[in-house]
């Protein structure tokens, strides 16, 4: 069985009726697994399903899994992890869902259905998750109950969180688990910063901020096809605001090894990762050059250069080096292939 044969077989076994799981949503939609744990609507999840989607030539369908993030948002302004987590969000790609499914279906009335959501969405993310440096963070906004109750379920499932509890700030390090589980990623060391402690606060992060300049400048786009003149230009300007930042602050090192640098603002200085993440500058193309691109490429085609070594002391034993050749976010928003 091919390839296309198995996903064209498996995809309608994905699909959910708008009360599965006693939810209210407004219609059908797809989930990441036919079946297993992940039976439930998850954001960018959403949007890689709705890649495959279009390449199928299903639209109805997209425009089923799109309407379901402009319910959450125009709900709670944002689009949240998952149908049944919703106190925090994901990479905001609803912005970058709508402007492909423009791309297939060259139908206008898309534009005004989904617009307004999306620049609602992306004003969650500038009021709601900006630092001092004036670019945005993954963040974690539960209250302090909360933060405690979920770190009793942490102590359950990590490996040596018992023994550190007394050196550590529980509802701290907990806002910092949520936060990097906003961040798609899981809990990994990229977000670490000295003592080796979970610091995810104090960064502002390289891959959210290419990706919302990514959304403002598309949705800039799209509002210019419908006249929306005062939105479009605001956006621009917004995203230019961006690329001076994201270039001022997110530096470049020894391309080849996909070096970058993310500013940890509150320690004023920058954290050095081999990070996939670096891609997201690629797939924002005003902010890359050819040898950039060419400098992801090459990282795909090696993936185990340049190792980096585990932290020792790290109680979650990870490695530096974070994801590599089977991250689609590379492949798929760098527009490599």
């Amino acid at each position: 069985m091919s390839v296309i044969d198995f996903v064209l077989e498996n995809f309608p076994k994905t699909i959910r009726d708008p009360k599965f799981n006693g939810k209210n949503l407004p219609n059908q939609y797809m989930t990441p697994c036919a079946e297993g744990i992940f039976q439930n609507f998850y954001y960018w999840d959403t949007y890689f399903i709705n890649v495959g989607l279009i390449a199928l030539n299903d639209l109805n369908m997209v425009r089923n899994n799109l309407n379901i993030m402009k319910h959450f948002v125009d709900l709670y302004g944002f689009v949240p992890n998952a149908d049944h987590l919703l106190k925090g969000s994901q990479p905001p790609l609803f912005t970058r869902g709508v402007y492909d499914l423009y791309l297939a279906s060259k139908d206008i009335e898309d534009i005004k259905k989904y617009a307004y959501s999306c620049y609602k969405e992306l004003q969650f993310w500038e009021n709601k998750r900006q630092t001092k440096i004036h670019l945005n963070q993954y963040k974690c906004s539960w209250n302090d109950k909360d933060c405690l109750e979920a770190f009793e379920y942490f102590k359950s499932r990590v490996d040596g969180l018992n023994e550190i509890e007394e050196k550590i700030d529980p509802i701290e390090l907990t806002r910092d688990f949520y936060a990097i589980a906003e961040s798609g990623w899981d809990i990994n060391s990229r977000f670490m910063s000295n003592g080796n402690r979970f610091a995810i606060h104090e960064f502002a992060c390289l891959d959210l901020n290419c990706i919302l300049y990514d959304a403002e400048n598309k949705l800039s786009e799209l509002f210019n096809i419908i006249n929306e003149k005062q939105l479009s230009d605001e956006l621009n300007k917004k995203a230019e605001e961006r690329k001076s930042l994201i270039n001022k602050y997110n530096q470049h090192k020894n391309q080849i090894n996909m070096r970058a640098f993310e500013k940890n603002f509150a320690a004023a200085r920058y954290e050095q990762y081999f990070i996939s993440a670096n891609s997201a500058r690629a797939h924002a193309p005003r902010l890359s050059g050819k040898g950039e691109i060419d400098s992801i490429k090459y990282y795909l085609n090696n993936p185990y250069i340049d190792k980096s070594p585990e932290r020792s002391g790290d109680f979650l034993r990870h490695s530096k080096t974070i994801y590599e050749k089977h991250n689609l976010l590379v492949a798929l928003l760098a527009d490599l292939y």
